[in-house]
């Protein structure tokens, strides 16, 4: 500990120097003595999880039958200690965000990628995941607004659409089933009431003893469209086994990258409000302001119908007008005080008065309107007045 105690800190509040702070149980981040310091602890606290399994007070798991007693790996029990701690502390939810993101989801990657963990554990981890966005206290009851299937859209089983044969040998592709050859080829595409009863392999369909398409069989079943694009596939030679591939880049090999641009595309870029939510992440601002356009983008802000719609007998009415109900787009547009916020910003009045029914729509509308006014220097981050 005299070591910890070398450190001496001062802190700058309001232009007012505080007294000399001593740090008695922790060293500043970055320090050369932190890593060893850590495992000082981590030694103590292994050694005490092993003493109370010694007298049958932690059971443990095991491997195999008669294998070693398991009750601790620390890098994958680590995010659930932070979880425990920093819920504790009150973060904005740009805050939230970046701890969840760059800590919480960052830390279980190496033991992950090694051991396969329980349903159970990953079941847990996720609920406090959870809480963390959606709380900032450990125990009790909290609002999800949002279910976390639906806020976490990257799921394994989407991300297999992604994948698919590329045609080698022939004999392991399986034409009613798979996917194959290029995106949107399976067994959805073509039509099976033609197939023979024999047919299942993408062998049947080239002539075998030169390797080339049977151009009026594939046509016949995939039609003339499709048809055409799988006799421009190439046939591998007979050396070639069939491989899985990744369709989404030219070298066909899976990256993280490719696969995030490919599922974001999946999820909203054909959706009646891309322009919207590919705004919102790309705009020049603070982490917070962009969640909290999420937030209204997703009418999930406690407006007072909201709140009225899981508590029985709560007043539905505006605090600040006393219109009857309090919606997302009345507070943030029809609200009088609100309606002078955006009149004094600038924002054209057609913008203002029209009717919306849906805040998500009115959003998308302004933000179209200032990006064009934004190349003449109107306003860089628009949807700061929102939060005002």
């Amino acid at each position: 500990m005299n070591c910890v105690r070398t450190v001496r800190y001062i802190v700058k509040c309001n232009n007012t120097l505080s007294d000399v702070i001593i740090p008695e149980r922790g060293l500043r981040q970055g320090y050369l003595l932190s890593p060893y310091l850590f495992l000082f602890c981590v030694e103590a606290l292994s050694r005490m999880l092993l003493h109370v399994q010694d007298n049958n007070v932690l059971r443990g798991i095991r491997a195999s039958i008669n294998g070693l007693r398991i009750n601790h790996l620390f890098l994958q029990t680590m995010p659930l200690f932070l979880i425990n701690s920093w819920t504790k502390r009150l973060l904005s939810f740009g805050g939230k965000e970046i701890f969840i993101q760059a800590i919480l989801w960052s830390l279980p990657t190496y033991a992950m990628s090694i051991f396969l963990a329980p349903k159970g554990v990953v079941k847990y981890m996720q609920t406090n995941i959870s809480r963390v966005w959606w709380s900032g206290k450990d125990r009790g009851r909290f609002w999800t607004m949002i279910s976390w299937k639906k806020l976490c859209h990257l799921k394994a089983n989407t991300l297999k659409d992604g994948f698919g044969w590329q045609v080698g040998y022939g004999d392991r592709i399986n034409i009613r089933t798979d996917n194959w050859g290029l995106e949107g080829l399976n067994g959805e595409a073509i039509k099976s009431n033609l197939l023979n009863h024999n047919e299942y392999s993408v062998r049947e369909l080239w002539h075998v003893e030169n390797r080339s398409w049977n151009t009026c069989r594939v046509r016949e079943l995939y039609g003339q469209d499709l048809g055409e694009k799988i006799c421009n596939l190439p046939i591998g030679d007979e050396n070639h086994n069939d491989r899985m591939v990744w369709f989404h880049n030219s070298l066909r090999e899976y990256t993280l990258k490719s696969a995030y641009s490919w599922l974001l595309l999946k999820q909203i870029g054909f959706g009646p409000h891309r322009f919207f939510w590919r705004a919102i992440w790309k705009l020049d601002t603070l982490p917070n302001i962009c969640v909290f356009t999420w937030r209204v983008g997703n009418e999930i802000l406690p407006t007072n119908i909201k709140i009225a719609s899981i508590h029985r007998g709560f007043g539905q009415a505006c605090p600040r007008c006393g219109t009857e109900y309090e919606t997302l787009v009345h507070s943030l547009k029809d609200c009088p005080s609100s309606r002078a916020t955006l009149m004094f910003s600038g924002l054209d009045s057609s913008i203002i008065s029209k009717e919306y029914d849906r805040c998500i729509d009115w959003l998308e509308d302004m933000l179209r309107i200032l990006d064009k006014k934004s190349n003449g220097g109107f306003y860089d981050h628009p949807v700061e007045l929102l939060e005002q």
